[in-house]
């Protein structure tokens, strides 16, 4: 990723020295290595034997996450977090496993962590200079750029789910209340190569829709409530529907997804498939609202992206670099988010070839989101899917990590200063 495509991502005091001299850990800095073998398809089992087989490390400082799980990994970090730190093998859902995990099982502060990209997306080590995926690169030199790596802080948010409830009138209120004038099913006559971004924070009250909910049905044996931590992105609607559909069809046939290059073609295919079906308008299911006030999604629009960094879907650049008077300039660590809307699984392609209309639509920033969601819908976090119910989604801050940046990548001082607090062309 060049210093020009993550040039949105800046403010924040976020980098913290490794050493007195801010380049290299302390001599006697020890490693933990976490290896999702299962990640990568047969690439997370060759880098877990290349770990004991040229001896990178000892025996007891290196564990498979699959199936244990990384529970042992971080109670040995735990025993010295002073002195351990951890390299996570997998992809961003490794890395989130892992956090997650550490923050349940000690009160010290975050594990430091560097990552060895193995999953699809590898959004993570896009952003910290990783690499979109490990290519053998030899273990030995790249134990050596950890050494010299520094640590970012980046924000984590808590995804909050919450089904109907019987007793939440608010709620239901909302749920009942429309949100558009515009009553057809999908609207394919709108022209997908229109650039159309709206303000942020107008908080206007959209027109009431005449459509009847009946929400009985939706009160008896429904889903349970849920927590995510989202560490990239979260989404409902259009791109959510690709991602559930991969996440089954993988679910099932395991076998056809032995590689990345592999799993990234059965995504291309399932989302050439979902650009052929029609969508209805994402604001006949969806009340948006950043910050208590409520947004005016544009009709257009078939999927809400909430974005954490600049990196999503293998090293895209949705929100873009465009300087608007009406947004501040994104940070990864500034304790806010920002809000885009997708038009389209086309328009969700487009991004993902970086054509001149691969941008999304710019609905908001900020520091709390609320989606009260009418009709079921596809949903992820980080790459996670599920079937959302009728009910609320809420992303509030949680914490922050501790990232190693790869101080050697390619235009890593411009990707660094662009990263905590100023722009280039400042």
């Amino acid at each position: 990723m060049s210093g020009k495509e993550i040039e949105s991502y800046t403010k924040g005091e976020a980098l913290l020295d490794s050493s007195s001299s801010g380049s290299s850990y302390p001599a006697g800095t020890d490693w933990i290595a976490i290896v999702n073998t299962k990640s990568g398809g047969q690439g997370g089992k060759e880098l877990l034997a290349k770990f004991a087989e040229h001896k990178i490390l000892p025996e007891d400082q290196v564990f498979g996450l699959i199936p244990e799980g990384p529970e042992a990994a971080v109670q040995k970090w735990a025993e010295d977090p002073e002195r351990y730190k951890l390299v996570v093998c997998g992809g961003d859902g490794t890395v989130g496993w892992v956090l997650s995990v550490a923050e349940k099982l000690t009160d010290s502060a975050p594990p430091v962590v560097g990552v060895i990209p193995l999953g699809t997306g590898n959004d993570l080590a896009r952003v910290f200079g990783w690499g979109g995926g490990y290519s053998g690169e030899d273990l030995k030199k790249l134990m050596k750029k950890f050494a010299k790596a520094k640590t970012m802080l980046l924000d984590r948010w808590l995804v909050d789910v919450q089904p109907l409830q019987e007793s939440d009138t608010e709620t239901k209120a909302k749920i009942a209340k429309a949100h558009s004038t515009d009553h057809s099913e999908s609207d394919d006559s709108d022209d997908e190569d229109e650039d159309e971004e709206v303000s942020a924070g107008k908080g206007k009250e959209a027109e009431p829709d005449t459509e009847e909910v009946d929400l009985t049905h939706l009160l008896k044996d429904g889903p349970k409530a849920q927590t995510h931590i989202m560490n990239n992105y979260f989404s409902i609607g259009v791109d959510a529907e690709i991602a559930l559909s991969f996440h089954k069809m993988r679910e099932a046939n395991t076998k056809l997804f032995q590689s990345q290059l592999v799993n990234k073609g059965w995504y291309s295919a399932l989302g050439a498939k979902t650009i052929l079906k029609p969508h209805r308008a994402i604001r006949r299911s969806v009340l948006l609202e950043v910050d208590g006030k409520e947004i005016k999604i544009p009709r257009k629009v078939r999927g809400i992206l909430v974005l954490n960094m600049p990196s999503y879907a293998s090293g895209t650049q949705p929100w873009g670099n465009k300087r608007e008077a009406q947004y501040k300039d994104p940070a990864i660590n500034d304790g806010v988010i920002e809000v885009l809307g997708l038009k389209s699984a086309l328009h969700l392609a487009r991004i993902q070839t970086h054509t001149s209309a691969g941008k999304g639509v710019r609905l908001a920033q900020g520091k709390s989101i609320t989606l009260t969601v009418r009709h079921p819908l596809p949903a992820q976090v980080d790459g996670e899917p599920w079937m959302m119910a009728v009910g609320t989604v809420t992303i509030t801050h949680a914490n922050q990590a501790h990232l190693l940046y790869n101080v050697k990548a390619k235009d890593a001082e411009k990707k660094e200063l662009l990263l905590n607090g100023a722009r280039a062309d400042a």
